[in-house]
């Protein structure tokens, strides 16, 4: 998929989800499983151009930096309202830790929303110097998730 095609999703995403963004997002369980991965994979490719960007590996452009941690802040909680009770069966890599360790779960994914807040806060101001760590922050707490919910 070509960035200008993923930004475009990217936006489409956000903007059909603008209003479920202030209300509770009900999925349903035949759904939640491709709904969680779809916003996953959304997030991890938002992130993937940011991370790239902060380590270097591709040419930096702060105006797709600020726009892309913008949409991925804007999402950053849609794919946890994708693990209702019964959603562990089927294609994925979820652990049965999700529903066992709710708390510890919804803490994890917490960190992770504030470390994506954090990132979005400071590129929104234009404030790109502490981009790498700021990224680095981000990954470790996706890193934290998938290494304790994630087979």
């Amino acid at each position: 998929m070509t960035k200008t095609r993923l930004r475009h999703l990217a936006l489409f995403t956000t903007l059909a989800l603008a209003t479920a963004a202030t209300q509770a997002v009900t999925v349903a369980e035949k759904d939640a499983i491709k709904f969680r991965q779809s916003a996953f994979f959304l997030m991890g490719n938002l992130f993937g151009e940011i991370n790239g960007m902060a380590q270097g590996r591709i040419p930096m452009n702060e105006a797709t930096v600020k726009e892309s941690a913008a949409v991925l802040n804007a999402v950053a909680s849609l794919p946890f309202h994708g693990f209702p009770e019964g959603s562990d069966k089927g294609q994925t890599k979820a652990k049965p830790e999700i529903w066992s360790e709710a708390d510890k779960f919804k803490k994890a994914a917490s960190e992770a929303q504030s470390a994506i807040g954090k990132l979005n806060t400071a590129v929104a101001a234009g404030q790109f110097k502490d981009l790498k760590s700021l990224a680095a922050d981000v990954g470790k707490s996706c890193k934290s998730c998938h290494d304790q919910f994630r087979q």
